[in-house]
């Protein structure tokens, strides 16, 4: 995602789905309440969460997640929530 900070800042980008790591599965991965304050900084909000994989203890490990722009967000509320 940080490679695609100037393509985020210009408002290029609409959706992200990306993997969401809840605790650290891999050195340099960041956890999901790093990567949700990233893309709130460029204006993303969180739209849903997906394919929750919990761990052999009980607790989540990761998941998918949906990220939309505040255009996307502006658009669904505006319009009742049809598609472009």
């Amino acid at each position: 995602l940080k490679g695609a900070n100037h393509m985020l800042q210009r408002g290029m980008i609409k959706l992200i789905y990306t993997e969401l790591q809840y605790q650290k599965l891999y050195e340099q991965a960041c956890l999901y309440f790093q990567v949700a304050e990233f893309l709130a900084r460029h204006g993303f909000r969180l739209f849903g969460l997906y394919d929750n994989v919990v761990g052999h203890d009980g607790l989540l490990r990761h998941c998918d997640g949906i990220f939309i722009s505040e255009s996307v967000f502006n658009h669904l509320k505006t319009n009742d929530n049809q598609p472009f």
